[in-house]
C-alpha cells in the first residue's frame, strides 16, 4: 500500500513541477532560487565526507601496519641480573638433626 501511494504522489508532484509559467517550468523557477543554497549545501556535504573518509583511511592503514609480522627482540643489557653477583646459596651442610626437623615439616605441609 505504501509503494502505491508513494508512486501517486510521485507522479502527481511530478507533473506540477512541470507546469510551464513564463516559457519556463515551476520546476526550474524553484531551481534557480534554491541553486546557490543546494552549491553550498553540497560543498559543506562533500567536505565533510572527504575528511571521514581521509580519518577512516589513517585510522585502517594504521591498523594494517599495527598487525605486521615482527620478530620480538629481548635487549640482554636491560636483563632484571645484568651486573648482579650470583648468590651463593649453602649447600648441603645440615646435621642430621635439622636434617630431619625440615623433612619432618615438609612431611607435615
Amino acid at each position: 500500500m505504501f509503494i502505491i501511494k508513494f508512486l501517486i504522489y510521485f507522479t502527481v508532484s511530478f507533473l506540477i513541477l512541470n507546469f510551464p509559467i513564463s516559457k519556463k517550468k515551476i520546476f526550474n523557477h524553484i531551481e534557480g532560487v534554491s541553486d546557490p543554497y543546494a552549491q553550498k549545501v553540497y560543498k559543506a556535504i562533500s567536505k565533510q565526507a572527504k575528511e571521514v573518509f581521509s580519518e577512516g583511511a589513517k585510522a585502517s592503514k594504521q591498523a594494517f601496519n599495527n598487525t605486521s609480522i615482527k620478530e620480538d627482540v629481548v635487549n640482554n643489557t636491560k636483563s632484571a641480573n645484568q651486573g648482579k653477583k650470583p648468590v651463593n646459596l649453602p649447600k648441603d651442610s645440615y646435621t642430621p638433626e635439622e636434617r630431619n626437623a625440615l623433612l619432618n615439616i615438609l612431611k607435615n605441609n
